[in-house]
């Protein structure tokens, strides 16, 4: 089989009432057997306009006898006018269930850029990212209670990566997690 990577995210820039193409972006990682990846199904962008995080749910992980749809995060940033890949978020295959499906809801902690939180429905689990000196997983959300089988469905973080949420609309909630430190 054939290695296929899909789909394209476009940057345009502003001026005056007049919007321009920058530059597109493409995944960074060729999927396996996959008619559409979902490259660009989810966006954000820090408040400077200089990191953008781009989620595909449909990212196969792992080698072939163990591949997963385990979804992944590309990490672009921008000198001048030019966007350049940094670098990839995804979990390991021995990690999450099948089909976790992270990029499916990403966002960036937009002020200070080192912060990026995402679901994984799939896998009825939260994470949350950080940027030290390179991408890292920093720690899973898990909330106090029993959560139900679609915990995770939607995430969030504030612009500052101080308080994050996490949906659970089986039990009609939303979980609030604060940080202190990397805790």
């Amino acid at each position: 089989d054939s290695n296929y990577a899909y789909g394209k995210s476009y940057v345009y820039t502003r001026s005056g009432t007049t919007w321009s193409l920058q530059q597109s972006v493409s995944a960074s990682k060729y999927t396996f057997n996959q008619a559409q990846p979902e490259f660009g199904e989810y966006v954000d962008i820090s408040e400077d306009g200089n990191l953008i995080i781009v989620g595909w749910s449909g990212a196969i992980v792992g080698p072939s006898a163990d591949q997963k749809r385990l979804g992944g995060v590309d990490i672009f940033s921008r000198s001048g006018s030019t966007w350049s890949h940094v670098d990839l978020i995804e979990e390991s295959v021995y990690q999450l269930n099948s089909n976790a499906e992270i990029g499916e809801n990403i966002q960036l902690a937009t002020e200070t850029k080192d912060r990026i939180v995402f679901s994984a429905r799939g896998d009825q689990s939260a994470w949350v990212w950080v940027n030290n000196s390179g991408w890292a997983r920093e720690s899973e959300l898990v909330p106090s209670t029993t959560p139900s089988s679609t915990y995770g469905y939607n995430a969030s973080i504030n612009a500052t990566g101080t308080v994050a949420a996490v949906t659970d609309r089986g039990n009609e909630s939303v979980y609030i997690f604060t940080r202190s430190g990397s805790t």
